[in-house]
Order: structure tokens, then sequence, then C-alpha cells
């Protein structure tokens, strides 16, 4: 369980399509002891809250600010082959 601490600074390093996407991000970064989140995947829709498939909006992975080059290098050695995740382009 990850407490959030409000004098965290938090920044998203990658966007997924889905929930499901996003929260196997966040579980890699946290097997390297990064702290993160998913956040966005908050529509209910018809198949209700637990849904897990693609979203409009994507689901964002945050990190604290003094994470974010460490986050990006394991997403990038994680989802190698795959663009577009990052937010500022960087893959």
């Amino acid at each position: 369980m990850v407490t959030l601490h409000e004098d965290l600074k938090w920044v998203s390093v990658a966007s997924f399509g889905s929930g499901l996407e996003a929260d196997l991000a966040v579980q890699r970064l946290e097997a390297e002891g990064i702290v993160a989140i998913a956040r966005g995947n908050d529509t209910v829709g018809i198949f209700g809250p637990g849904f897990q498939g693609r979203t409009a909006q994507g689901v964002d992975v945050l990190v604290p600010s003094d994470a974010v080059s460490a986050a990006r290098a394991v997403l990038d050695g994680t989802f190698e082959g795959d663009e577009g995740y990052f937010e500022d382009g960087e893959s």
C-alpha cells in the first residue's frame, strides 16, 4: 500500500491506454523500490469501477519528482519496443 505524502511533488512519467497496463507499470516500479501510483482510471461507465480495459482519457503513472529518471529507466527496459508512453515523448 502506498502512503501519499502531501509534501511530495508527483510527476507523470508515463501514460497508458488502459488501467491494466498502468497497474503493471506501477508494480514494475514498486518492484524496483520506486513509489508509484496510477491516476485517471476513475471512469465507472457501464462496466463498473473495476474495469481495466481501454479508456478514452488514458491512465497516468506518477512518481515523486526525485524518482523521475530512475522510473523512466525502469519503464524503458520494461516496455522496450513500445513507443509513446512517456509524457514528454521520450522513449
